[in-house]
């Protein structure tokens, strides 16, 4: 174009003919404008308008996403790739920035046809009518196929089986990247972790003088493992005092592994909350040190597993949250849980811990006879710490949903992984992406114990431990 029409009356130019590309009216080819600043005030048309999409569907409090912004870049890339690959089979690679400027502009068209989809699909989930939302995308897939078959018929001079096929690539390469690669929106919601009501006021030298008491009385109960067979012992440590939905959740998960994992008489819990403070042993490094250190005396180490949970908020240095203010406890680090654990008789361990960046417990556990499951990634956040839940995501996915129905704990992660990735999407979190790590020694040892544990409830006989099936992050076996 002429270097004095200026940028903007052109990128008007360029977006009227798109008008007319997207609702599938005949166009002027000559009236596309193609220079980089074209390309460049285009994508950022479809950036700001993916962008507000993405802001429009999100419930507040808003939080922009970084990685939302690498995710459209991505798919900027893809959709650059598949106009060259068009462009190649045409023949014609000198049309390939006017393919690009003629598919930009009728972007604002596209997303609007996107919005009418998503508007559907809220109306298919209020009537539960599954077809009216699938009757929809195959409409709006049959719709883009058009635009891209009409376009390409008017910027290429080629046969109807030649752009038949230069289609057909360009829109598998756009298909596969909305199927294959993940996408992330760059705004999500934000769930608020100072939503604690009122609490009333802690007497904290009662509190501290009442611990001794409170946790002999707990070890007292546990008892001592039985010869021949595989026990468990179950710990639960419940962290953060501000937030009852760690409160139920421990509670939740002691109970399932009473009923269902025979851990009665060889469970117990630390926690963190005003209703439980006068009864429960608090949730500090001391007291689970002093834990671990019993239980490791009335075990076999050969024969026993302890299987120890924590739920609680996690910290970017990899230290989970032991607090109950106005008291002053130390968080639990990586580092400190491994030399706990170290010195402890403790033989075979399961270690699952529900947090934010929990992910990097995993290198200070991650020995032959250790199965470490986390809720997120070492760099992740994960999601579900509110006052108002009963679970965290993980916690329900894991020991709500997936456990029950199965004895054995990997293939419960495997189902949790699944069902938690969906639900961050449907409500475009960032992916909190849960880790597991599976010892070699310990890959042998839990099939054993499963079987035993599949028995008691009538369920098939375990499976062996598949690490090769861990697909969920940086899972393993040694």
């Amino acid at each position: 174009m002429s270097s004095r029409e200026p940028v903007l009356r052109a990128l008007l130019v360029n977006l009227r003919t798109g008008l007319r590309i997207g609702l599938l009216r005949p166009f002027d080819p000559s009236r596309l404008q193609v220079d980089i600043r074209q390309v460049v005030l285009l994508l950022l048309v479809a950036f700001g308008l993916d962008v507000l999409s993405d802001f429009i569907h999100v419930k507040p409090e808003r939080q922009f996403n970084g990685w939302g912004v690498i995710s459209q870049l991505a798919n900027y890339a893809m959709f650059l790739l598949a106009a060259y690959l068009a462009t190649q089979i045409q023949g014609q690679l000198e049309r390939f920035g006017l393919l690009v400027v003629a598919m930009l502009a009728a972007e604002p068209v596209g997303q609007g046809m996107i919005e009418i989809y998503l508007l559907s699909l809220d109306f298919a989930a209020a009537g539960e009518n599954d077809w009216m939302a699938w009757g929809v995308y195959a409409l709006l897939v049959a719709w883009f196929f058009a635009v891209f078959f009409r376009a390409q018929r008017r910027l290429f001079t080629t046969s109807h089986r030649r752009t038949a096929l230069a289609v057909g690539i360009y829109f598998g390469v756009i298909l596969a990247n909305s199927f294959v690669l993940p996408h992330t929106e760059v705004w999500y919601t934000a769930y608020a972790e100072d939503d604690a009501p009122s609490r009333p006021a802690l007497d904290v030298e009662a509190t501290y003088y009442a611990q001794p008491e409170l946790l002999n009385a707990a070890l007292e109960r546990l008892q001592p493992q039985r010869p021949g067979i595989h026990d468990i012992y179950f710990v639960g440590v419940a962290g953060w005092a501000e937030q009852d939905v760690f409160l139920h959740e421990v509670r939740s998960v002691h109970q399932l592994f009473d009923a269902r994992f025979d851990t009665a008489g060889r469970s117990l819990v630390l926690i963190n909350n005003p209703a439980t403070v006068g009864e429960v042993p608090l949730a500090n490094a001391s007291n689970l040190q002093r834990v671990l250190h019993h239980i490791g005396e009335l075990m076999d180490p050969d024969e026993d597993m302890l299987f120890l949970y924590v739920t609680s908020h996690g910290s970017s240095k990899h230290e989970v949250s032991m607090h109950y203010w106005p008291l002053s406890l130390n968080d639990i680090s990586a580092g400190r849980l491994s030399e706990m654990l170290a010195a402890s008789a403790i033989g075979w361990r399961a270690v699952v811990i529900s947090a934010c960046y929990s992910g990097g417990f995993i290198p200070s556990l991650n020995d032959a006879k250790t199965m470490v499951l986390t809720a997120s990634a070492a760099d992740r956040q994960s999601f579900g710490c509110s006052n108002e839940n009963v679970w965290t995501y993980f916690g329900e996915a894991y020991f709500d949903k997936a456990l029950p129905q199965t004895p054995s704990f990997v293939a419960a992660f495997q189902r949790a992984a699944s069902v938690i990735a969906e639900r961050e999407a449907s409500e475009k979190l960032e992916p909190s992406l849960p880790q597991a790590w599976v010892g070699e020694d310990i890959a042998q040892f839990l099939p054993k114990l499963e079987t035993r544990l599949a028995t008691l409830n009538g369920n098939v006989e375990a499976q062996p431990v598949d690490c090769g099936d861990l697909a969920v992050g940086q899972s393993s076996c040694r």
